[in-house]
């Protein structure tokens, strides 16, 4: 038996990170501390997605980066509103690479945000394995040269082991970290700059294709 194969598709790992303590309450549809947001229940973050395995019609997109710094409505998710947001594709990907990239990320699979504009920017995604062989956790370096830097630690449950929530879709996991360095600055985006380390991070696997079109788990 033969499986028809999808016109296109992407997969791997994701990372994201906010201006909010751990868990970002976004994921649970809940208001921001306003008192460490200007009052105001936004905030702003970033997503990374690191893709193992992809293609776009003939076009591979294995092993390419993406990317969205991006400020919340506000009035948070009861505002209904969209996220501003700016596209980051991979400086490696070539003309049709990132042509592919940009429908799937900002026409087909652009989640809550409005695209203000697609920039092409030198990426770089890295995932280490702390602890023991048999429960590791795992921290996460995530930059895009000039704009953003991201480093990650754990939350660790009291046995030890890497803390996660279950997914918003498809009941998938989110292991959630700490970011320690959460520097970010653009001035295309609105709200264009941040430097709040201590807040929350958390990455998750991602599969995107015809009939999945939402990145979340």
């Amino acid at each position: 038996m033969t499986t028809e194969k999808m016109e296109w598709m992407v997969r791997g790992e994701a990372c994201d990170a906010c201006n909010s303590p751990p868990v970002c309450p976004y994921w649970w549809g809940s208001p921001v501390q306003a008192q460490l947001h200007g009052g105001k229940d936004h905030g702003e973050g970033a997503f990374t997605f690191n893709i193992r395995e992809g293609y776009y019609g003939d076009v591979d997109l294995s092993g390419l980066l993406v990317g969205y710094g991006m400020n919340t409505a506000e009035g948070g998710t009861a505002s209904q509103d969209p996220w501003n947001a700016i596209l980051y594709i991979d400086d490696r990907a070539d003309d049709k690479q990132a042509k592919a990239l940009e429908d799937i990320f900002s026409v087909k699979c652009h989640g809550p945000f409005k695209i203000l504009k697609i920039k092409r920017v030198k990426m770089t995604f890295i995932k280490q394995a702390i602890g023991p062989m048999d429960s590791p956790c795992y921290k996460h370096t995530v930059k895009w040269e000039g704009i953003y830097h991201l480093e990650t630690e754990p939350l660790r449950a009291m046995n030890g082991q890497q803390r996660t929530i279950s997914g918003m879709a498809d009941n998938g996991l989110v292991y959630v970290s700490r970011s320690v360095v959460n520097k970010y600055k653009d001035t295309d985006l609105p709200r264009s700059s941040w430097d709040a380390p201590g807040n929350s991070s958390g990455a998750f696997e991602f599969y995107l294709n015809p009939s999945k079109l939402y990145f979340g788990p």
